[in-house]
């Protein structure tokens, strides 16, 4: 599966994009202002999938106003990547 170049949360669409190094030590960050979820390039190809799913739920706690704390959002993520893969719905690494 190919990276999508956007995603519908809630009433919004989200761009998706990957750049070769992100800030700091990110993976992935969701800018709720501009609506754009980035993916760092240098990541292991197996994090790729999980990191934007996290990026999802993030995109999701602003939208809906949930106010996830970070722990929860990484476990959301790396708990529904591994349900989803394990019924075909969800890619281990994308293209």
């Amino acid at each position: 599966m190919n990276l999508p170049e956007s995603i519908q949360v809630g009433p919004f669409r989200y761009g998706v994009s990957a750049e070769q190094k992100l800030e700091g030590d990110r993976w992935g960050h969701c800018d709720a202002n501009w609506r754009i979820i980035t993916l760092a390039k240098d990541m292991p190809p197996r994090q790729q999938s999980v990191t934007l799913l996290h990026e999802i739920i993030h995109a999701a706690d602003d939208v809906f106003n949930i106010d996830l704390k970070e722990h929860q959002v990484q476990v959301l993520a790396h708990s529904l990547a591994q349900a989803l893969s394990s019924m075909g719905a969800w890619p281990e690494k994308f293209e």
